[in-house]
């Protein structure tokens, strides 16, 4: 069906000849294919006697009482927005539908008004108001709602405002809007009103009435003599005299919703009014492609050719109308794709395009389905035909390209082309008031957070900034200029840190950032106005804020300058570097806690570009309770030698993938052995093979979907950086699927192993023709005839995968070139698998609906009783294996929860599950500790974690418990406990924890020391957020490489460097170089991993962080001495020496002791370890203790029986007679 009906066809007629008729100036006839005696009056109005028009009288077509053209000639007057009562196909039309729905009335014609119960009761909140006329009395009324009141009285007072600060004071025939001139009509006792709305209406032919709203300012304020003038509580509402019948008793009100506010016309009772002449729709289809086809050629429009079939079954015809706009005739598209927009662009279809808007449709959702329809597409500000070489859809989600169409081969054919007309273009007016109309926009963070920018057209000073995320109540967006105009960092950096209450209210602040840390004392992440001596202004203001759930969309103005130079970063003119991150805010809500995301690599925007860019997808809210929990499908837990298949098929409509993972769905998804999507599990020590026909056509997109095994959640290595890709490889996190090579040339290349024929489960008429309770039953409608194709079977491809020992708990089965087509495999040691967690990973959301009856849930078998939570999150992380439960109690103020973890002693010793205050931080926190005895007791105590000691751990009764009981499993090995305490202090959103388990003890009061522990911070609600880990696990390998140097320079090459004077003084001066040489490269060690750990580190260590200091510090003095030694045979070189050997043995006894508390520090070191240290210590000692008894026994003899038969001085060796730590060369 053609997309805007037949009236806007008529009216495009309309516009184009009425443009033509201007330019000419010249008296003509005009032939309209359909007009009515009130469209000819009209048109007589606007052009004036001229002209003369004539009714094709060949044509008979369907209009309601007032034609689209009379409203498109009130369209002249640059209307304040357009809106249609239309019917449609659950999606967008050429305007957008925010009037009734359509119903199907007598003979087959939409009813229009069958949305009253919108508006039923509208009373309550609406004031009906009569109108008048100047020249007669009727008894026309509007029912104005009180949001429309309040709207137009906070536009009447921002006038107001800006009148008083922008006009000098004038007599009193023009202070109140008075001295207009005689006849106007102007109504006594206007008083100070400076705006009314002016509302008209337009046909849409058969697609019901399309209304247009103005603002008339105080200049055009006065009403036409044959105006219908409506006020009420002080605001004025205008509607011409041919509108008045269509809108009396009709509903006015203000609609706010996340992407945009505008006036509305809620019901009208005459907008029944629609088709009565029997014109099938498909007849008016007909008539309208051909009015706009002739309007086409008439313009002198260039056919492009028809779109590339790429992807999701689009095709279409392409014109180019004139410089902005082309039309597409015929186009279809299966609407599957998670986020496609028009898309054009320079060179080839790629992420450096930028949307393209359909006529019509201002917003900014992903273009659903099209079953041959004409649509005309506008290009974005700052851009014409001349600047792009193709017209495309794309999807951003998957960065893919479903089919374009390439204009070189009409390129000298453009240039002749006209400027399109002000009217016909939308979306290029911003409100009264609001932020410029058109903004650039960018992506900072896939499907959570984007940035939208402009100079404020009012003020070129300030710059408008808008932020759309996804975050909660309780924690913040933060948005800033980067710290160095280099890259993007952190410190140093000018931000803004946004907070959103469930109101949607919003607070924005300016901060500074001098460190990485909460604010303290105005230090470090800290707001302007509190930035110590330099305390300046919050010079952020906000504009407009909501709140949809989980995503908010606040916009905001800054000033381009930097207002206080110590704190503020000015705005470049063109590109520039940003930060962002996302975190938790402090109990107070005024301080970021730390951050859980921010931006990977180095982030630029170009705040002056030429062409205005919108490459964002608009966020969809996602409330918890909103949330359409996916198919419950039965984990696959592969076998060995049992090939497993891969096929691709539909990703499911609502309850498929999208519902499943919580992520956009890119319409389809890999099927594993006839399921979609399942949760893999697999063994440590085996060997997988997969049979995957999942696409080898690397040609085309559509048709090549490689299967490959990473540690990447989402997929679609192919748009990664070449950067990420060699890090992913280098790094380890490929399993299967992709090999990597590093070129002579430094380059990097890879290429897929897991590939193979296309073997596309497709939906059937009964799939799409109902909604399936379960995904067996819609499995079972769909069509696998390509798994009997011999030809395709033949083509397959096999990935073979072995489990190395060394594999994270969780990976992912993903597509290369596609995001989100696969999901989690679980992999467990050898003989340990879990079904139960395998089945909590099937879906995001562990919690099982009231629909799915007996589907799996989210359960913990507990003494032969089963428990249901809302959410189980498994842990892997530095020797911690654990499973969390959780569930908010927000009714009693309690958390119910419960952990599992095997403890460190075989079936003995203790597990424990902390609260912290800070993250990461165990003193000062709440604990439950069960400890399992040698003879099986189990006790489950409340703890406070008051020091580092065991004295310092003990029972203390402060979580306020209600339960407190453990069990041990005897076929996991865990200990079990489950809980509930008082949410008290705890964030539930952004819980920060502690886990850790010790070896067996004696009581529960004499807690031995944990051999392994980690932090992470846990949204305890959230089923779709992933624990966050600590940022020392980002800087993993930067710890370990600092005990690797700092372990190897003390406690191997330091003692060997002290033994040297002792096993080869005989050996001079090669003791003394040997000695030297070790004492300069332990030096060079060291500094490496100090300088590792002033970077890296935490600096919340304090006993490991002030002997350290201490041993660097006395390291330095050490080399200071060796280099200013006195000169041998002088008075001082005794009282050197011996200064030089004491410090040293004190600098090595404190390094060797931070040796093992850094060791204990870190975590997941097990006893062993201490256990090999101990030993080589007391081989050294061993060692030592040897070469000195040695030279002692040397020296008692020579003492007694020297050389020469006299007495050998002590302290000097008895063959050379030096003392050893000396050397015989001169310049010693």
């Amino acid at each position: 069906m053609f997309r805007s009906g037949f009236g806007a066809a008529t009216a495009m007629a309309a516009r184009s000849t009425r443009a033509a008729a201007y330019r000419s100036g010249a008296q003509k006839v005009i032939q309209y294919p359909c007009l009515t005696a009130a469209s000819e009056r009209n048109l007589a109005t606007e052009f004036g006697r001229r002209h003369e028009f004539v009714v094709n009288p060949s044509v008979r077509c369907c209009v309601t009482p007032h034609s689209s053209i009379d409203g498109e000639m009130s369209a002249l007057q640059t209307p304040f927005l357009r809106h249609r009562h239309a019917p449609g196909r659950g999606r967008v039309n050429a305007v957008r539908n925010m009037g009734a729905v359509a119903a199907q009335g007598p003979n087959g014609m939409p009813n229009l008004n069958t949305s009253q119960t919108q508006y039923e009761n509208v009373e309550s909140e609406a004031v009906e108001a009569a109108g008048h006329n100047q020249n007669e009395t009727n008894d026309f009324s509007l029912v104005l709602t009180e949001r429309c009141i309040a709207r137009l009285r906070e536009i009447q007072a921002l006038r107001e405002k800006q009148q008083t600060s922008t006009t000098q004071p004038a007599d009193a025939s023009t202070a109140d809007g008075g001295g207009t001139e005689q006849g106007t009509g102007q109504i006594q006792g206007q008083g100070a009103l400076l705006v009314a709305l002016r509302v008209s209406v337009d046909s849409g032919g058969c697609s019901g009435f399309q209304y247009n709203f103005k603002l008339e300012s105080s200049e055009t304020l006065v009403p036409l003599p044959d105006d219908q003038v409506v006020e009420k509580n002080g605001v004025r509402v205008l509607v011409d005299s041919v509108s008045a019948p269509l809108l009396n008793g009709a509903i006015i009100d203000y609609e706010q919703e996340l992407m945009r506010s505008a006036f509305i016309v809620g019901t009208n009772p005459n907008s029944d009014t629609g088709c009565s002449c029997g014109v099938t729709a498909l007849l008016l289809s007909w008539l309208a492609l051909c009015v706009t086809s002739w309007i086409a050629s008439a313009q002198g429009a260039v056919e492009v050719g028809r779109l590339s079939e790429l992807a999701h079954g689009l095709s279409g015809q392409v014109t180019v109308l004139d410089t902005k706009r082309v039309q597409i005739d015929g186009l279809t598209y299966d609407g599957r794709g998670p986020q496609a927009f028009f898309w054009v662009g320079k060179g080839q279809p790629g992420t450096d395009g930028v949307k393209a808007l359909e006529q019509g449709t201002c917003g900014a959702n992903p273009l659903g389905r099209y079953d041959g329809d004409t649509v005309i597409v506008e290009l974005p500000q700052g851009l014409t035909m001349a600047d792009i070489d193709y017209v495309s859809m794309w999807c951003i989600a998957a960065r893919q390209n479903f089919g374009d169409v390439r204009l070189s081969g009409v390129r000298e054919q453009l240039g002749a082309l006209p400027n399109p007309q002000a009217e016909d273009l939308d979306c290029t007016t911003p409100e009264e008031g609001e932020a410029p109309a058109t903004m650039s926009c960018m992506e900072l963070d896939q499907n959570a957070l984007n940035l939208r920018y402009a100079r404020d057209p009012s003020d070129e000073s300030t710059m408008m900034i808008e932020l759309e995320a996804r975050v909660g109540v309780t924690e913040y967006v933060a948005f800033g200029l980067s710290g160095s105009s280099q890259f993007t960092l952190m410190d140093n950096a000018d931000i803004i840190v946004l907070t959103v209450d469930a109101g949607g209210f919003a607070r924005a602040r300016d901060f500074f950032v001098s460190g990485r840390n909460q604010c303290v004392n105005g230090v470090r992440v800290c707001p302007d106005t509190e930035s110590g001596p330099l305390a300046g202004s919050n010079d952020v203001q906000v504009v407009s804020s909501s709140r949809s759930g989980d995503v908010v969309l606040v916009k905001m103005r800054r000033p381009v300058g930097a207002s206080d130079p110590e704190l503020d970063l000015a705005i470049p003119d063109g590109k520039g570097f940003v930060v962002w991150a996302v975190g938790p805010m402090n109990e107070a809500l005024d301080l970021p806690l730390f951050h859980s995301r921010h931006a990977e690599g180095d982030v630029q925007v170009d705040w002056a570009p030429e062409v205005i860019g919108d490459r964002c997808v608009s966020l969809i809210a996602q409330a918890e309770n909103e949330k359409v929990p996916g198919w419950r499908r039965e984990p696959l837990l592969l076998e060995e030698g049992v090939p497993v298949s891969v096929l691709l098929g539909p990703s499911g409509g609502e309850y498929g993938i999208g519902s499943i993972t919580q992520r956009p769905p890119w319409g389809i998804g890999f099927y594993l052995n006839g399921i979609l999507i399942p949760a893999v599990g697999v063994e440590r020590g085996k060997t997988y093979e997969f049979v995957i026909q999942t696409g080898d056509d690397a040609s085309n997109s559509a048709k090549y979907h490689p299967f490959y095994i990473s540690s990447d959640p989402f997929g679609g290595y192919v748009a990664d950086s070449e950067l990420e890709q060699r890090e992913q490889f280098e790094n380890g996190e490929i399993y299967g699927g992709i090999t990597g090579l590093n070129e002579s040339d430094g380059s990097f290349r890879w290429y897929t192993t897991g590939n193979g024929t296309l073997c596309q489960i497709e939906e059937t008429e009964a799939s799409s023709a109902q909604t399936f309770d379960t995904f067996e039953e819609y499995n079972a409608t769909l069509n696998y005839s390509c798994t009997e194709d011999s030809a395709i079977a033949a083509g397959a491809g096999r990935l073979v995968w072995s489990v190395a020992p060394n594999t994270p708990d969780l990976v992912y089965y993903q597509c290369v070139t596609h995001n989100n087509l696969g999901w989690k495999i679980r992999v467990f040691d050898e003989g340990s698998v879990d079904l139960d967690e395998l089945r909590a990973l099937s879906n995001v959301d562990p919690q099982t609906e009231e629909n799915q009856e007996g589907a799996p849930q989210c359960l913990l078998e507990f003494n032969g009783e089963t428990y249901r939570y809302a959410k189980c999150s498994p842990i892997s992380e530095r020797g911690i294996e654990a499973v969390i439960y959780s569930t908010v109690l927000s009714e009693t103020g309690e958390l119910d929860m419960a952990f599992s973890m095997a403890p460190s002693s075989g079936e003995t010793g203790w597990v424990a599950l902390g609260f912290a205050e800070t993250s990461g931080v165990m003193v000062g926190a709440d604990a439950i500790i069960a400890l399992r005895m040698a003879d099986g007791s189990i006790s489950t105590e409340d703890y406070a974690m008051n020091s580092r000691s065991s004295s310092g751990v003990q029972p203390a009764g402060r979580q306020a418990l209600s339960l407190a009981e453990s069990i041990f499993n005897e076929s996991t090995g865990n200990i079990v406990t489950r809980f509930r305490r008082s949410i008290g202090s705890v964030t539930p959103t952004a819980a920060a924890l502690l886990l850790a388990k010790g070896p067996a003890s004696v009581s529960s009061t004499t807690l031995r020391q944990h051999n392994f522990r980690t932090g992470l911070v846990l949204d305890l609600e959230s089923s779709a957020s992933e624990p966050i880990l600590p940022n020392r696990r980002s800087n993993y390998s930067a710890f370990v490489a600092h005990a690797v140097l700092m372990g190897l320079a003390w406690i191997i090459l330091v003692p060997w460097a002290i033994f040297m004077p002792r096993v080869l003084h005989f050996k001079d001066p090669l003791w003394f170089n040997l000695h030297r040489a070790l004492n300069l490269f332990v030096t060079c060690m060291v500094l490496s991993a100090f300088v590792v750990a002033l970077v890296y580190g935490t600096r919340t260590e304090t006993a490991h962080l002030v002997i350290g200091c201490i041993v660097f510090g006395l390291l330095v003095l050490q080399i200071a001495g060796g280099l200013l030694r006195a000169d041998k045979g002088s008075a001082r070189r005794t009282a050197w020496r011996m200064a030089h050997v004491l410090s040293g043995r004190v600098l090595e006894l404190l390094a060797v002791a931070n040796v093992f508390i850094g060791m204990s520090i870190f975590g997941g070191v097990g006893w062993g370890w201490y256990l090999a240290v101990g030993l080589v210590i007391g081989l050294l000692i061993f060692v030592y203790v040897y070469f000195l008894s040695r030279d002692f026994v040397k020296q008692s003899r020579g003492s007694d029986h020297g050389a020469d038969g006299g007495p050998v001085d002590s302290g000097k060796d008895a063959e050379s007679g030096r003392v050893p730590g000396e050397h015989s060369n001169s310049a010693a």
